[in-house]
């Protein structure tokens, strides 16, 4: 399928295997909730997902995770699976795209885990999957990738979490995940919760410029937290070198800058007005922000068919991130 049109997707999906949902019917509902929104029944078959990168699995252990990736992905009609049967026993977490989450665990013994999964028709590519953590690449909780054969075209699919305490930790991992991305000149589209602002810059419009004509760009997305009132976790979102109250955007800035990570934020690429991914949900204090995103290497520049965000009554009910969608021209070559 040289040159078809695919969709991948990126969803948070709050604390999933945390709880008992035998027990609680509200997390029972919320659970439920996530699978329709994933699964975009309601949605022309065009527009749903191809594949799906999710975060924030968690659990006691790989296993653990890998148990309720499975159970996830058999929900929505997909396949989790890296390696094909036969197997000499059960599948195990080996054989399912599920990252090794080597972070800090709570006092339960709960980690955040990272997941990958695609349709039954699309194949993964055997000996592609790597699993990435805090002893090799000092990711705060891991990224999970896999290369995905879309019938003649590939395309590398990534899920990746970012550290939501550690301004500085952030910038770390930007540096790895740039590396991770580009590394062996493969297609690459990077699904994950950001937990920072985005720092990509587009043409200021004319009616604009002349106002400040040694100012041609800006900022994708506004900066939310400027004049909003003081609370603890906000510190976690500011950037302590910029003068006034500033939103952090130097982790992004490493990703997307064209001297350092090279890659294109999906939505800022396909030009469609941004949409916020958080701010919905009744317990997060910090301003809407666009915090959810794909990121593609640059075989994707100009490749970018559109891009949005669920945004219906469940997936704000399913999750306090809207998941989100990149629809790009899969190709053998870079454009």
């Amino acid at each position: 399928m040289p040159g078809e049109l695919i969709v991948h997707g990126s969803a948070n999906l709050l604390n999933r295997g945390l709880g008992d949902p035998g027990l609680d019917q509200e997390l029972r509902d919320r659970r439920d909730l996530q699978v329709r929104v994933l699964t975009q029944a309601d949605a022309p078959a065009e527009q749903r997902a191809h594949s799906w990168s999710v975060q924030e699995i968690v659990a006691t252990s790989e296993e653990a995770a890998a148990r309720e990736l499975i159970q996830l992905a058999d929900a929505c009609g997909m396949t989790c699976f890296h390696t094909q049967p036969p197997w000499d026993a059960a599948p195990t977490s080996k054989h399912v795209a599920v990252a090794r989450a080597e972070s800090w665990a709570s006092r339960t013994g709960h980690r955040f885990y990272v997941g990958l999964m695609w349709r039954p028709d699309i194949e993964a590519v055997p000996g592609t999957f790597q699993s990435y953590g805090r002893g090799r690449s000092r990711l705060w909780h891991c990224l999970a990738a896999v290369e995905l054969d879309y019938g003649g075209s590939r395309m590398r699919a990534c899920s990746w979490h970012a550290d939501v305490f550690d301004p500085q930790w952030r910038i770390s991992e930007a540096y790895q995940i740039a590396w991770i991305a580009n590394n062996g000149n493969v297609p690459t589209l990077i699904g994950c919760d950001s937990n920072s602002l985005p720092a990509s810059r587009v043409g200021v419009p004319w009616s604009r410029r002349w106002r400040r004509p040694w100012q041609p760009t800006t900022w994708s997305d506004p900066d939310p937290y400027p004049g909003t009132g003081w609370f603890p976790d906000r510190v976690h979102q500011l950037d302590p070198t910029a003068s006034g109250v500033r939103g952090d955007r130097r982790a992004d800035r490493i990703l997307v800058d064209p001297q350092f990570g090279q890659l294109i934020d999906t939505a800022v690429e396909a030009g469609r007005p941004l949409e916020c991914s958080t701010g919905h949900w009744p317990t997060d204090r910090h301003p809407p922000r666009r915090v959810d995103r794909i990121y593609g290497t640059h075989h994707f520049r100009g490749r970018v068919a559109g891009f949005e965000a669920i945004s219906t009554d469940a997936a704000k009910r399913a999750s306090d991130h809207l998941p989100v969608l990149a629809h790009v021209q899969l190709g053998d070559t870079p454009p």
